[in-house]
Formats: C-alpha cells, structure tokens, sequence
C-alpha cells in the first residue's frame, strides 16, 4: 500500500492531474527574536503564483511570480523595509529549471534578473544614502554578481516551494538531504540534515502528510565562528549549549499535484540570553 500511495505524488502523476494552470500561494515568514530583554517581531508575507510551463523527463520549468510584500500586515513601509521590497522587485519573477524530485536544478533568467539591478540601486541610492543601506546594496549586489545560483538555491522560499518531496517513500526510512541555513546565525552558514517522512494519508480528501525534521551536521559548522558570533551577541563566551530545532510537515494533493499547505520552523536557544525562532508557511489559495 505504500508503494501505491508514494507514487500517487510523483511529478509524472503531478502532471497528469492538470498541472497546467495557475497555482496560487500566500508565502508567509515570522521571526520572533530575544535577546536578554530585548524581543523583536517580524512579519512578512508575499503573494505567490507559479506556473508550469515545460515539462522533460528529468525536470520542469516553472515561472514563479512575486508580488508586493507587507510587513507585519502593511505596505505602508519604514525605510528598511522599503529597501527590502525593492531589492525583492528585482526577483519579482524567477524562470525555474526543477529537478524530477522538486528541487532547484538552476534559473534560466539570470541575465533579466540581473539587468534590472542597475535601476532599482539608483532608486534606492536616489532614495536613502546612509552606510547602513550602502552595506545592504553591497552584500546584494556581491551575491547578485558572484553568488546569483547559491543565493536563490539557499532561498528559504525556493527551499520551502521545491523541496526534494518526490522520491519512492518506506516506512520508517527517512529521506535525507543535506542543506545550508544561509541567515539562522547571521551570515554564518549553518549545515544541517533534512530528514523527510511518509506519516499519513486521507484518500477521501485526496491528502498525504510529509514530516520535516533536521539535525545540525557538526562537521560542516564552523563552531568556533558560531560561538564567536553568540558570544558578541549575549555579552560573553556562551556557557551553555546551543539547542536547535528544525521541524515541519507538507500536506500534499494528490488530485491535482503539488503542495496545499508547508510549514517549518527553524529555532535557536542559548539558555535565557538567547532565542530566535522562524517560522515560514506556505498556503495555496486556490484550493
């Protein structure tokens, strides 16, 4: 039986049950941040539609289309998050080459992506000229120039939205993949293990449930710069070990393909001088 129900998800099946029109997404990802006695709150959310356009053996193209973010329920922007929303304008649609398991294979519209950078820096130079927007517009346009295939692969939305979900699922025997969090510990890059699992199925609303869940791969992380960076943040050398919590679930339709709902949750603990805790969903609309 669950041979039969895994291969009721796989992209070929995907295709057949008209995947051939518009899916429609609200992307929404929430930070909560505490530091001593200092707690911050984030919220953004982005519209999302995406469409199929070519489908080969091995991959499918997709054309992802974002519109305009609000931050924590506004788009009436402060000045960083008017920056922020530029800077997303430049991606504001990202041609996708998947692999057959769902994952990023590459981005076909480098060259368009990239010819828009040059008008939206001068707005936004136009706009605020301070060192701190400056730092912003130089680490984006490096990664842009230098980084551009790292940068969307390691994109938690690409993350959440192809995830390597297609493969023949056993019980009890978790998919893994092995995967960089680009922005958990600043710019330290943090490895880690993702573990997905085949938990459950409801044939009546044509549903299967995929768990998330991940483990630090210590022998990818650079501790000694991730103790460095806690330390500069608490005040002192961490005493404590640092806890670390990665868990999440995909409810999948397997009427009319692809994903109905993701969520995740991405967490750091140091003790009580420290905690960041990052949530991302994923809700189709047009189910």
């Amino acid at each position: 039986m669950m041979e039969n129900l895994s291969k009721d998800i796989l992209p070929d099946s995907l295709i057949r049950k008209q995947w051939d029109g518009v899916r429609k997404y609200l992307f929404t990802v929430s930070q909560d941040k505490k530091i001593g006695n200092d707690e911050s709150t984030l919220q953004c959310r982005i519209p999302l539609s995406l469409i199929m356009t070519q489908y080969y053996e091995k991959s499918a193209v997709f054309r992802l289309k974002m519109s305009r973010p609000a931050f924590n329920g506004s788009r009436d922007y402060d000045k960083l998050q008017w920056v922020f929303a530029k800077l997303m304008s430049v991606s504001r649609q990202v041609h996708i080459r998947a692999r057959k398991n769902g994952s990023v294979w590459e981005i076909l519209n480098k060259k368009q992506i990239q010819s828009r950078w040059p008008d939206v820096k001068d707005q936004i130079i136009e706009m605020y000229e301070d060192p701190l927007v400056e730092g912003i517009l130089a680490r984006y346009e490096q990664n842009l120039s230098h980084h551009f295939a790292s940068m969307y692969k390691k994109s938690p939305m690409l993350q959440l939205l192809f995830n390597d979900l297609y493969h023949d699922y056993t019980a009890g025997v978790p998919i893994e993949t092995k995967k960089i969090l680009t922005r958990h510990l600043r710019d330290i890059p943090f490895a880690i293990t993702e573990r997905k699992q085949f938990v459950r199925v409801d044939t009546p609303n044509n549903e299967v449930v995929i768990s998330l869940d991940g483990r630090p791969d210590r022998t990818r992380i650079d501790e000694e710069a991730m103790n460095r960076y806690l330390g500069e943040v608490v005040g002192n050398r961490p005493s404590a070990p640092y806890h670390f919590n990665y868990e999440g679930a995909y409810r999948m339709d397997t009427a009319r393909g692809g994903i109905r709902e993701a969520t995740l949750t991405v967490e750091g603990t140091l003790g009580d001088a420290y905690k960041k805790s990052t949530n991302y969903k994923l809700i189709g609309t047009d189910n």
